[in-house]
């Protein structure tokens, strides 16, 4: 699916984003909230292909 595949793609983005917005400390409740999301969404794809 193109939705797939641009999920895992905004993923990569956000794990680098992450390591950028890891430095300050400003973003960090933010970052910790999306994070948890990106999480929930990794695991219901993981979850649907299973099935």
């Amino acid at each position: 699916m193109k939705v797939e595949r641009w999920i895992a793609h905004s993923g990569y983005l956000f794990i680098s984003l992450a390591a950028h917005l890891r430095r300050r400390r400003r973003h960090q409740t933010y970052l910790r909230r999306s994070l948890i999301l990106l999480r929930k969404k990794m695991q219901n794809r993981t979850s649907k292909s299973r099935s």
